[in-house]
């Protein structure tokens, strides 16, 4: 009976097990119980009753094979639960097959150590290779599946949490029942039924346990992952700032040293246009005292050449004099004396009709002055 509920919707009580709930039953026996009353074929009905056995050994042998075929579809569940597992965990398998997590690092480091720098720097540089490990990174990020989907999905321990606590309220509602009644609970077949239903759940209790302790720990180093991002994070943002900090400092520091060069530049500019202006006065006040030198020297020349004139001028005036034969040279005398002596004028009255010499003012002079050499000595004057 129990091999064949599998399809059946009849339910019914079955009072000689002392079940009075309605309980789901197969369709031969639904049919047998509202045709005899009982789930016993009327074959073995007829064969027990010529036999006269008691109703005890009646219930005893209901309660046998009962248990009989309790055993048989608990063996077939527990078999099947058996064939499930091990295609869930052959296919876990496979999808994530058991790999050292330091084995791939500590050959990648192997491999790494063996190659000398030259090749490092030329995988460095080679463009090409790095394109091709963003486009390997690109297609394993999308073909790689969810991790998420090798551990138990809440769905699933919901209807695993609802079938328990329906099986238990079923053993509580037995007990209670029992209690009620006076019966006793260890001659109940669907108590245990129930129970060895829940025990057959154990298993599976545990692989639910196991598998939420994964995905606990799966969160949990997910958790470590992330905190560890968040401190590298700070520590990026940290350099990144002081970085920023450093080089405002240090353009800082070039625009104040370019200022204390401008400075330094300009000052030198300084000093060497004072020194140019020195220079240039130096050579102005040189050059003026050479036009004065030369002007003074043209002034001597100048009064050399007028005196030597006049000395010219004279001589011939001095030797006419003596020409006159009764003239004689006198010690000059006073005015006063002059006007009381007499003497005879004579021909030096004739003498003194003869012309005079001309003034120095009238003299023509050869080298004069020219009017720039006097803007010249003025402009020397004014500066002075």
């Amino acid at each position: 009976m129990g091999r064949s509920l599998g399809g059946s919707s009849k339910s019914s009580q079955l009072l000689e097990f002392g079940i009075e709930d309605e309980v789901r039953v197969c369709e031969s026996c639904y049919d047998r119980l509202t045709a005899t009353g009982s789930v016993h074929p009327p074959a073995l009905l007829s064969t027990s009753k010529p036999k006269g056995k008691s109703q005890a050994e009646l219930d005893e042998e209901d309660a046998l094979q009962l248990a009989i075929s309790l055993s048989q579809s608990e063996a077939e569940d527990k078999e099947r639960q058996k064939k499930f597992l091990t295609q869930q965990y052959a296919m876990s398998n496979i999808q994530c097959p058991p790999t050292p997590l330091g084995s791939a690092p500590i050959a990648d480091q192997d491999d790494n150590e063996q190659k000398t720098v030259g090749g490092e720097l030329a995988k460095y540089l080679d463009r090409n290779y790095w394109e091709g490990q963003v486009q390997n990174d690109l297609g394993t990020t999308t073909i790689a599946a969810d991790p998420l989907d090798n551990y138990v999905r809440d769905d699933e321990i919901d209807a695993f949490i609802s079938s328990a606590n329906e099986h238990i309220n079923n053993i509580k509602f037995r007990m209670l029942s029992n209690q009620q009644r006076g019966r006793n609970i260890a001659n109940d077949t669907a108590v245990q039924s129930v129970f060895f239903t829940l025990q057959h759940m154990y298993p599976e209790l545990h692989r639910y346990i196991k598998l939420l302790d994964d995905k606990q720990a799966y969160y949990e180093s997910l958790q470590d992952k992330l905190s560890q991002l968040k401190d590298a994070r700070e520590a990026l943002n940290a350099l990144r700032d002081e970085h920023i900090e450093n080089k405002k400092r240090q353009a800082f520091e070039r625009e104040r040293q370019r200022q204390i060069q401008l400075a330094a530049k300009l000052d030198d500019m300084r000093q060497k246009k004072q020194a140019y202006l020195e220079y240039q006065r130096q050579i102005h006040l040189q050059r003026l005292a050479e036009q004065e030198a030369e002007m003074q020297a043209r002034l001597d020349q100048q009064r050399r050449y007028t005196q030597q004139r006049e000395q010219q001028n004279q001589i011939p005036y001095v030797q006419s004099l003596p020409s006159v034969g009764y003239y004689h040279y006198q010690h000059p005398t006073p005015p006063s004396q002059l006007t009381s002596n007499s003497f005879s004028m004579g021909p030096l009255s004739d003498a003194l009709h003869q012309p005079v010499a001309p003034p120095l003012s009238q003299i023509p002079q050869p080298y004069s002055v020219h009017p720039s050499m006097q803007s010249n000595e003025q402009t020397l004057i004014s500066f002075d």
